[in-house]
């Protein structure tokens, strides 16, 4: 009887196996899920996966019998291990997992959207009163609780005003100046609500006050600025933006908008940090033509779970809006581009730069902001390229090889990727902007241009 007990479990468990040969097909096992995470710089453990697992922030595993050895095996549906490298992200970060699953949905992962709907709406309720309660305070003059000042002498002269105030602050009030005040005030008028379009004056100032007019410290032939002066459009478009409150804008978007909120944002934010840094390096200021600023700016706001949810609704209601919207989803093909090829193609610029020691000079911010001035500076260092490319084709290509996770190779051909790198270049005021490079040394042209006309120029 015991025997046949046994050979029944062993039969059984051989039918098992060959009904769910097939039912796991590309499962992670525990431990290839921890190695990955381990790969990506973190040190989970198996009770870390469990704990998360019970709180919903990664999927349940299912059991399998191995044949031929003793015990079950843990396996976790596909994409786990991506998803816990961004879970250990999170608490690197000491966000809590309290916001686990948005910060996971920000992030682009699947979750539940009632979930998601309810942190969005206690997020709306508590900035609701949180403004009500602020318009109270600006409209009284009175002080703000726990401080010596009013509302406009903390922003005014507190040092603990938010970064980005106190920033655009020393900024105005450089020399001696005392702009801000001026600025203070457009602003307060917009979180007051008031729709009033300001003054060509204030346009200028609000230009300054986000360092957009760098670009005019810099000009490129027959390039535009990123902001027009007599533009006060988006200023009387976030006054009507928070003169509802934002529940009811939640109330309004479906799941299919807040899904298309999600990728225009992420897209946006990801192009705006790192064209930032393109431009900090190529200019060499602070604040790369205003892109280095506000990609600062975006950085701060990004690093809380409840500005993320502010920001997607901001963008959905952008999307809603006819010009705005038209002009989002003109440019979410550009933005797009620059973050899954161009930024990665500029990393391989700058690798070039630093391992090849004759392409250093050729690829420094000096030679690359003085090709941007004139399409003849452009031409000549595209002839330098090209004949450097002749003599140094060994290195470069030995750069190429050292570097895969820059310079990915088609897996079908086998052959170098050369992804188009957007960088500023010279457009005319009615003309396409336009301007990129492919990264030199990997085209026999040098700087080949890229002509997509959806590229922006400072």
């Amino acid at each position: 009887m015991a025997l046949s007990g046994r050979l029944t479990t062993v039969i059984c468990g051989i039918v098992w196996l060959v009904k769910t040969s097939g039912e796991f097909e590309g499962w992670e096992s525990a431990d290839e899920v921890l190695q990955f995470a381990r790969a990506a710089g973190h040190d989970p453990t198996r009770s870390q996966l469990v704990r998360w697992h019970k709180r919903g922030v990664i999927p349940r595993p299912r059991t399998r019998y191995q044949h031929g050895r003793r015990g079950l095996e843990t396996l976790y549906p596909p994409g786990t291990a991506r998803l816990v490298v961004d879970v250990c992200e999170i608490e690197v970060r000491r966000r809590g997992l309290e916001t686990a699953n948005w910060q996971l949905w920000w992030l682009g992962h699947d979750r539940d959207m009632a979930e998601i709907r309810s942190y969005l709406e206690k997020v709306c309720r508590d900035y609701d009163r949180t403004l009500s309660k602020f318009r109270g305070l600006v409209r009284s003059n009175a002080k703000v609780p726990g401080s010596s000042y009013s509302v406009r002498g903390y922003f005014r002269e507190s040092p603990d005003a938010p970064p980005p105030l106190g920033t655009i602050r020393r900024h105005l009030n450089w020399g001696g100046r005392r702009d801000f005040d001026r600025f203070l005030e457009l602003a307060l008028r917009s979180m007051l609500g008031d729709a009033t379009p300001p003054s060509a004056e204030e346009c200028v100032l609000f230009e300054h006050a986000l360092h957009f007019d760098e670009a005019r410290l810099f000009p490129l032939k027959g390039a535009r600025n990123w902001w027009e002066p007599e533009d006060g459009s988006a200023v009387t478009w976030m006054a009507t933006f928070l003169s509802r409150p934002l529940v009811e804008r939640l109330q309004e978007a479906s799941d299919e908008d807040l899904l298309e909120a999600r990728r225009l944002a992420t897209q946006f934010f990801e192009f705006v940090l790192t064209f930032g840094e393109v431009m900090n390096w190529i200019f060499k200021r602070e604040h790369g033509l205003g892109f280095g600023f506000v990609g600062k700016l975006v950085g701060r706001l990004l690093d809380e779970p409840g500005r993320q949810a502010l920001m997607l609704l901001v963008f959905d209601a952008a999307r809603r809006d006819r010009v705005l919207g038209k002009g989002l989803v003109e440019l979410a093909p550009m933005f797009d581009h620059w973050t899954t090829e161009g930024y990665q193609a500029w990393q391989g610029v700058r690798l070039l730069a630093s391992e090849v020691p004759a392409m250093s000079e050729l690829l420094s911010p000096n030679r690359l902001r003085e090709s941007f001035r004139s399409v003849k500076g452009q031409e000549r260092l595209n002839q330098e390229l090209v004949a450097l490319r002749a003599l140094h084709a060994d290195e470069i290509d030995a750069v190429v090889a050292r570097h895969p996770e820059v310079f990915p190779t088609n897996n079908e051909l086998g052959e170098t990727q050369r992804p188009a790198i957007e960088l500023p270049e010279s457009s005319g005021r009615d003309g396409a902007p336009g301007g990129a490079v492919t990264p030199p040394g990997l085209a026999q042209g040098g700087l080949a241009p890229w002509t997509d006309p959806r590229l922006p120029t400072p």
